[in-house]
């Protein structure tokens, strides 16, 4: 992210990514905010961006801009991820207007399907922002 970082979150169950969401652009900071992905295991030495403080450089192998036309831009409040399997994730960002983005499939080739879930409020006229998010991981 060339402006700045927000939100990460570490994914170590069958990949070790990072995922980071910032912005690129500081005239428009939301309409810039991108989620990318790190593959932590490829490791560049000659690199140029913020990683160089961990001794060298790791490569983002996507940036996946984070709003769109039908998802508009809002202030990002939370991030959260799971790893359904070796390149399968589910990233949930919240936002500042109660809402949550949730991006399910291949992170890591863009190749996702994009929802929106309305988490409701303690009334109607009152839209809390997201703090946190969670997954609950049902076993059996």
């Amino acid at each position: 992210h060339s402006l700045s970082v927000l939100h990460m979150f570490h994914i170590t169950k069958h990949r070790n990514m990072l995922l980071t969401v910032g912005t690129e652009d500081p005239v428009t900071p939301l309409t810039s905010t991108t989620l990318k992905v790190w593959d932590l295991e490829k490791y560049n030495s000659q690199g140029k961006d913020w990683t160089h403080m961990l001794g060298g450089a790791f490569q983002s192998t996507r940036a996946i801009k984070l709003f769109t036309p039908k998802f508009p831009e809002v202030e990002v409040t939370a991030l959260q991820a799971t790893s359904e399997g070796p390149n399968q994730l589910v990233v949930a960002v919240g936002l500042a207007n109660g809402q949550v983005y949730v991006l399910r499939g291949d992170v890591a080739r863009e190749k996702i399907s994009r929802t929106c879930v309305v988490v409701a409020g303690p009334s109607p006229s009152a839209t809390e922002g997201i703090t946190a998010l969670g997954f609950r991981h049902e076993i059996g």
